[in-house]
Order: C-alpha cells, then sequence, then structure tokens
C-alpha cells in the first residue's frame, strides 16, 4: 500500500497532517492500549469507553485514585513536566504478566486526538492488590521518564522519555531502597503464579 498524504480536522475545527501508515499505526496502538485516555486535569466520558472496549479481553478505564496520587507525587517531589499532559488508565486484568506498569509518549496524531503528551498505564489487579507507598514509588518512578525542554531557538517544547538508567532514577533507591520494586514483582508472581525467574523479569 502506498503511502498517502492525509488532513485531518475534528470537531473543533483544528487540523493536522499525517499519513496513511502513521494511520495505520496509531489505530494499532489504539487497539493495543486503548483509546481511553485519563489526563490529570480533564474529565472525560467513561461511558463511551465501555461501549468500545465491549466484548474485548481487557477492560481499560480511569483511576481517580492514580490521578489524584500522580498529582501529589509530582508536587511533593518537585517533577516539573512544564506544559505537558498526562493520561492515566488501568489495565484489567493487565499489560502483561511480566509488565506491571509503562509510560509512552503519544504521536503527533495519537496526541492530536487524545489530547495527552504522555501516558501512564498500570495493570489494574496489581493496582488493586498494592500498599500506598508502593503505588506512590511506582508512579514516581515512571513520572521521572517524562522530559519535557523548551527549545528558545525553535521556539517550542520537546516531548521525550527518559531512559531508566538515567542518573536521577538513583534517588528513589538511595533514599527509600528497592522494596518498593521487589513489592511490585512479588505481587505479581503471587497474582499469576510465576516461577522465580519470571518473577525476576517483571518490569515498571
Amino acid at each position: 500500500m502506498n503511502d498517502i498524504d492525509i488532513e485531518i480536522t475534528d470537531s473543533s475545527g483544528r487540523t493536522a497532517k499525517t499519513t496513511s501508515k502513521k494511520m495505520q499505526a496509531v489505530a494499532k496502538q489504539l487497539r493495543m492500549d486503548g483509546e481511553g485516555f485519563t489526563p490529570i486535569r480533564t474529565n472525560f466520558d467513561q461511558s463511551r469507553i465501555n461501549e468500545k472496549f465491549k466484548g474485548q479481553t481487557k477492560s481499560i478505564i480511569k483511576s481517580t485514585q492514580m490521578r489524584d496520587l500522580a498529582e501529589r507525587v509530582m508536587e511533593e517531589r518537585g517533577i516539573d513536566i512544564g506544559p505537558a499532559s498526562v493520561g492515566c488508565l488501568l489495565i484489567y486484568p493487565n499489560i502483561s504478566k511480566k509488565r506491571a506498569a509503562r509510560i509512552t509518549k503519544e504521536n503527533e496524531v495519537s496526541q492530536f486526538f487524545s489530547g495527552f503528551d504522555y501516558l501512564i498505564q498500570i495493570s489494574g489487579e496489581l493496582w488493586d492488590m498494592l500498599d500506598g507507598d508502593t503505588k506512590e514509588f511506582m508512579l514516581y518512578h515512571l513520572l521521572m521518564q517524562v522530559y519535557s525542554r523548551y527549545k528558545p531557538k525553535e521556539g517550542y517544547w520537546k516531548f521525550n522519555i527518559r531512559k531508566p538508567d538515567f542518573t536521577d532514577f538513583y534517588r528513589i533507591n538511595d533514599k527509600h531502597g528497592n522494596t518498593w520494586y521487589k513489592t511490585i514483582q512479588a505481587t505479581v508472581s503471587s497474582l499469576y503464579d510465576l516461577d522465580p525467574q519470571s518473577e525476576s523479569q517483571v518490569r515498571v
């Protein structure tokens, strides 16, 4: 299939340019991750999400608890994400048995429709089992991967994802240890009866 230039206009009159191949990639991502983006600062219609994913094996829902906790973590830990917006989702039963959580940067097309620059996804069954401190450290770890910087010469903000080996990530281990991470791995192992090797492969 040839790549075709496409111009998209939404209900508010905004337009964006993309290509047919990019649209296919976004559609595939939305089928995998769900289109139910929950912003930290915006409300949305949960019933539309329930209808969209009716009959599918994974449920994708917003979490007021996660949203509120993410806001508190950013305020208390001094995490500055600039003008970036972050969506919060719980995936039930899980993202996968070895993937506890992840944060992704939206591409230009999905950001155009969702309104968010980053998307936090956490396995729902795991989230329901975790204590408050572990949830906080997990969100702290994820939010530190947000890297937004202003480019004065170009006159716009650039959004990227920091890799987990970035120096600042040692702040959590230096101050709080890695018990929170081991708790996540042990909880996932208990939920899905993982062997020790598989438990050690559980990632955030």
